[in-house]
């Protein structure tokens, strides 16, 4: 036997196994955080985007994930204001999510010139999540008047 037929057969071994063991692993499934109903997790419950000046757009994204065993359904995303004025409107990418399926509520803001002072906005989420059916997030932006 040549010096390298003994190089590429273990290699090629080892590539072929390791091809195996990710595509198993790549198709198992994930089993659910929470077992007895949908269950809703986000990544993060408050953005603070920092200063905003005139028109300036800004852009907050609450992503957020079913880790239950069963749909999980979002009813409505209502939003109030703590501290200063105009809250923005979410956008929900999916109101219904299967086990570890994933979505977002996108917020796109642009600030006006009668707008200066610290803004706080509340969105509670509402959904047939069994433990916490009404979920809190939160938005903070500072609009200062430019230089």
């Amino acid at each position: 036997m040549k010096l390298m037929d003994w190089v590429i057969k273990p290699s090629f071994l080892v590539v072929a196994c390791g091809l195996f063991l990710f595509s198993s692993c790549s198709s198992a499934e994930i089993a659910p955080a929470f077992e007895g109903g949908p269950r809703i997790f986000f990544d993060h419950d408050f953005i603070d985007l920092g200063e905003a000046t005139p028109n300036q757009e800004m852009h907050a994204e609450f992503h957020f994930q079913n880790v239950g065993d069963a749909p999980l359904v979002l009813y409505d995303t209502t939003k109030q204001i703590l501290e200063g004025c105009c809250p923005p409107k979410p956008i929900v990418g999916s109101t219904t999510l299967q086990p570890n399926e994933e979505s977002s509520i996108i917020i796109d803001y642009v600030m006006g010139r009668q707008m200066e002072g610290m803004h706080l906005f509340k969105y509670t989420v509402e959904s047939n999540d069994p433990v916490e059916p009404k979920k809190n997030i939160y938005l903070k932006i500072d609009y200062i008047l430019g230089q």
